[in-house]
């Protein structure tokens, strides 16, 4: 009898199902392990679609205990397994994965084998084996490819490799071959093959290429890292004067970027040779006042000092050193030793250890140079051992801090952190912040589904519009992230009444049933036709839902409800009974409010029922 059900789950898409009846047959043979390993196998794919990983990596586990059943199966076992570990940032075990994956036979038979020489690259990239991962980038090129952002993002990481190998040439050559094929992040592209012709010493054409940047891409996130590098290309050829005008646009027009102390210190390094030393001290004292405890408030101090050297006044320097506090010189030694012994726990990933180092560092020099390092730090120590509350009071304590190179990080993961403990207003404060400030395109996305999210629950609907429409203007998005903002502009929509335009949306996430945005969207869609009083319309669409076998039955469930109420509006209060009894009888989950919804609403029909059967008698009686 099982075998009958099982097969009817398997043609139907039903996995979990199947795997439910499965689960209790004792004594497996071949024609049911072969069905466990396809069930398990592809449940594990509609976990992973839905971004819930550690379960997509549990079925795939019980998928593979009968690999023998179905070897391509099995080898596209392997793939998302290592597919998991990629996501998880687990790059060596992902790349073992990987490689055998694409020594296995079978593998040639997948969907997934003409990808996978993209995925060895980025492993090899991420494990910085840039060798390696050039290597596997031209393998991937060289065949012939179906998919053409992946073939223009490996061009660009191409370049990436001969860049760490200081092969400018090769690497200008890569950059521009993903700028003719339209890479995504066309703009990075451009910035990096201006930046490598600089380096081989041809500031004038680096300039005419970072103003072909700042005028084709004037939303870029490379903006004021162009503007700098023309600052910097136009120091190299001796015309200080442009420079000038380079570094005071970036603070005139980016005033949250990295690149302004920068600025200053260059500002101020032009007035030093061209020995106006009253003007270079205002401005290095600006970058020590601004921007405490950096690499540049130190370079700044050099600056002051070589300075007040020079004009034989070093008492002078002393005085002002002296009230600077952690920016100053002296106990400096001893700040980088303590500081370094605990960096050097946590690069060991010995965090308890680390923590203890960092915060001992902290409470021993709480202005001293390290300070945005330890806190950062501490913070990913916490997140590794299961403390986000801890976590997050570190990253805060970054973010409060004067623009740093860890404050994009910090913004990034706390964002993520409140959006998972919905402090929402946490959540789009980092958003919004980290969204000024980003100066890399992925972490900018970040900010931007961030807002969209925390906007729509705040119920800041035409902000969340806004920033779920930038997401889609934005090419080659992943597949998630297309979700998320579909979801919130038609659920955005329908709030404010715009039902056109949120059937638009909803339509396009429908498309896929297997995902919750896309199942929650295909009941909308079915209710709203109710909303309407286009019964037969809702009917059709959720009979089309129930055909689609979508693994999110909460929503199937919901479709069933509205179908109870379709049919007790058309006279049909026995079927709508019916249908609510067969929800109540079936539902597997008891506590998500499901079933107390088809009990409360099987008893309102019941009683509306009794009511008008005892008019009828009553009505009969008298007559």
């Amino acid at each position: 009898a099982y075998q009958y059900l099982i097969t009817a789950c398997l043609n139907t898409h039903n996995y979990q199902e199947a795997l439910n009846y499965l689960n209790k047959i004792q004594n497996k043979d071949a024609k049911t392990r072969k069905a466990y390993q396809r069930a398990a196998f592809f449940r594990a794919l509609e976990l992973f679609n839905n971004l819930d990983m550690d379960n997509a990596a549990k079925q795939l586990e019980l998928a593979q205990r009968y690999s023998s059943s179905d070897p391509v199966i099995a080898a596209r076992t392997q793939y998302w397994q290592s597919e998991i570990h990629y996501r998880n940032k687990e790059f060596d075990e992902a790349l073992e994965g990987y490689l055998q994956f694409y020594d296995t036979p079978a593998a040639r038979q997948t969907p997934e084998f003409a990808v996978v020489l993209y995925n060895i690259a980025y492993c090899y990239f991420h494990k910085k084996n840039y060798s390696q991962s050039l290597q596997w980038f031209q393998r991937f090129t060289d065949k012939p490819a179906d998919n053409d952002r992946l073939v223009a993002d490996s061009y660009n990481r191409m370049g990436d490799c001969y860049f760490a190998a200081a092969k400018y040439k090769e690497a200008i050559s890569a950059y521009s071959q993903a700028i003719r094929k339209g890479a995504a992040d066309k703009d990075y592209a451009m910035f990096q093959r201006a930046f490598a012709t600089g380096l081989l010493g041809d500031h004038k054409q680096k300039i005419t290429l970072l103003n072909e940047l700042i005028r084709t891409s004037p939303n870029s996130v490379y903006y004021d890292d162009a503007l700098y590098e023309i600052g910097q290309s136009y120091l190299a050829l001796q015309n200080s004067g442009e420079a000038q005008k380079y570094y005071r646009q970036i603070i005139s027009k980016f005033p949250l970027s990295s690149y302004v102390k920068k600025s200053w210190l260059q500002l101020g390094l032009i007035d030093y040779n061209n020995n106006q030393y009253d003007s270079a001290i205002v401005k290095y004292k600006k970058v020590i006042a601004d921007y405490p405890n950096t690499p540049e408030a130190r370079s700044a101090l050099n600056g002051i000092r070589n300075i007040y050297v020079e004009l034989n006044q070093v008492d002078e320097f002393l005085k002002l050193s002296g009230s600077l506090g952690g920016s100053g010189i002296g106990q400096a030694e001893q700040d980088s030793l303590l500081y370094y012994s605990a960096e050097n726990l946590y690069t060991k990933q010995k965090w308890t250890k680390a923590i203890e180092g960092l915060k001992k560092y902290l409470q021993t020099f709480p202005s001293g140079n390290f300070v945005a390092n330890a806190h950062f730090y501490l913070a990913d120590c916490y997140l590794r051992t299961n403390m986000p509350a801890e976590a997050l009071e570190h990253l805060n304590s970054v973010i409060g801090m004067p623009r740093n190179g860890f404050t994009e990080m910090a913004l990034v993961a706390a964002a993520q952190l409140n959006l998972e403990k919905k402090d929402y207003y946490a959540a789009v404060s980092n958003c919004e912040f980290l969204d000024s400030i980003a100066e890399v395109a992925e972490n900018r996305l970040v900010a931007r589904q961030g807002k969209a999210i925390g906007y729509y629950q705040l119920k800041r609907y035409k902000e969340a519009i806004d920033a779920a429409q930038y997401l889609l203007n934005t090419p080659s998005i992943a597949q998630e992230t297309e979700r998320v903002a579909r979801y919130v502009l038609a659920k955005s929509y329908l709030t404010l009444g715009e039902d056109a335009k949120a059937m638009e949306q909803l339509r396009r996430l429908a498309r896929d049933v297997k995902n919750k945005e896309g199942a929650e969207a295909k009941y909308l869609i079915a209710e709203s036709y109710f909303k309407q009083n286009q019964p037969d319309k809702a009917m059709k669409e959720i009979f089309n839902f129930v055909d689609l076998n979508t693994p999110h039955q909460y929503w199937v469930a919901k479709a069933f409800i509205l179908l109870a109420k379709i049919y007790y509006q058309k006279n049909n209060a026995f079927q709508a009974i019916k249908t609510l009894e067969s929800i109540i009888n079936n539902y597997d989950v008891t506590d998500d409010g499901i079933i107390d919804e088809a009990k409360q609403l099987k008893a309102t029909y019941e009683d509306r029922s009794k009511a008008i059967n005892n008019k009828s008698v009553s009505l009969s009686e008298t007559n």
